[in-house]
């Protein structure tokens, strides 16, 4: 297969993240990303997407 022909959304997309127990608001996270492997990087898009819809993007067209 060309890379073009197994374009689209990783899976599973999105990944959900459930966080519970805390007692005040997150003030700080740190992303890991292990193993993570692509053939052409510069086509990943990262992003982080809060419960309320703010979004901040992590990773983009990385060369």
């Amino acid at each position: 297969m060309s890379p073009s022909s197994q374009a689209g959304a990783a899976t599973p997309y999105p990944s959900t993240i459930e966080v519970s127990g805390l007692s005040s608001s997150i003030v700080s996270v740190a992303v890991r990303l292990n193993r993570l492997s692509h053939t052409f990087p510069d086509d990943l898009d990262i992003v982080l997407v809060g419960p309320s819809g703010q979004a901040i993007m992590l990773m983009s067209d990385v060369v």
